[in-house]
């Protein structure tokens, strides 16, 4: 039933159902995890650089795996989660 469901549809689902419940919404999470890199890294990264990233991530299991919807779901997910942070990219 999922995959006749349209990729947007689906990201969009999971970002304001499951995911979002499970993970928080994405300015307590990507914030988190911003802070965990900047910290590893030594320099500043923002939640909207790790939503970002997150998508780069997709598209290179996507050179692996071409068209595996799962990625391409996620990858709209995290295009939605970033567009949720309300900044600039």
């Amino acid at each position: 039933m999922e995959q006749a469901r349209g990729v947007l549809d689906s990201a969009y689902t999971l970002v304001h159902g499951d995911r979002g419940r499970t993970y928080d919404h994405p300015s307590v999470d990507f914030t988190r995890t911003a802070a965990l890199v900047s910290a590893y890294l030594g320099v500043p990264i923002t939640a909207e650089q790790i939503g970002i990233i997150q998508v780069l991530v997709k598209v290179s299991r996507l050179a692996a795996t071409p068209g595996h919807r799962d990625s391409l779901v996620d990858i709209a997910g995290y295009a939605e989660c970033v567009g949720m942070l309300g900044g600039q990219a």
